[in-house]
């Protein structure tokens, strides 16, 4: 042929380079970072709505369509840094996870909800009595939401907030003998002198 014709396909990715987020152009797919995530072998690559899934995908995808479509993808991530240790092209996975997460607060893109939740979480664990208190409050709410089950499950799905977990997933409801008592009533006993008996399972909440 008299001329060749190259037609080269990124898909946007040319926008990453020069960016904080250029170190995922290393990317080989290898799917590495995948297997090691805990939070992928939870939810599956189906839960990260995107083609691109796990902690690559998380990366990838938010730095290639932008925040507006992605919703809390970027939040599915521990930040444990397993994807790091294990990344073949030292690529700092969850450095670049946590830069999209102050990108996003920083451009107002995240939920409004969540900064009275993190405030309400923070003066909780911040205060001692505050903490015991709705703990000891939280397995009676818990069991009426899960209907006297020990579970909340499908059957909670009514509940707005937490349908998005319990349509598809179970979650256990506190337990009501919680290890603070048992060390407290241990400790007590073994300085009377007493005999250390265990709880029974269902004091546990063991089923």
């Amino acid at each position: 042929p008299e001329e060749v014709h190259y037609i080269i396909m990124d898909n946007g990715r040319h926008k990453i380079l020069n960016t904080e987020f250029e170190p995922m152009m290393r990317c080989v797919r290898c799917g590495a970072c995948l297997n090691i995530c805990p939070v992928y072998r939870h939810i599956t690559g189906h839960g990260y709505g995107s083609i691109y899934p796990g902690p690559m995908g998380i990366v990838l995808t938010a730095a290639l369509a932008g925040y507006d479509d992605i919703d809390s993808m970027t939040f599915a991530c521990t930040l444990c840094g397993a994807c790091t240790d294990h990344c073949p092209a030292r690529i700092p996975i969850q450095e670049l996870v946590r830069d999209h997460r102050i990108a996003i607060v920083e451009q107002g893109k995240n939920h409004k909800i969540e900064v009275p939740i993190f405030k309400a979480m923070q003066a909780m664990w911040s205060n001692k009595n505050v903490y015991l208190a709705l703990m000891t409050l939280g397995r009676p709410a818990m069991q009426a939401l899960a209907l006297g089950k020990a579970k909340l499950d499908e059957g909670s799905a009514w509940v707005p907030v937490l349908n998005g977990w319990t349509s598809s997933r179970d979650f256990d409801v506190l337990a009501p003998y919680r290890f603070r008592t048992w060390l407290a009533e241990h400790n007590k006993a073994r300085a009377n002198g007493e005999n250390v008996v265990e709880p029974l399972a269902e004091e546990r909440g063991d089923e």
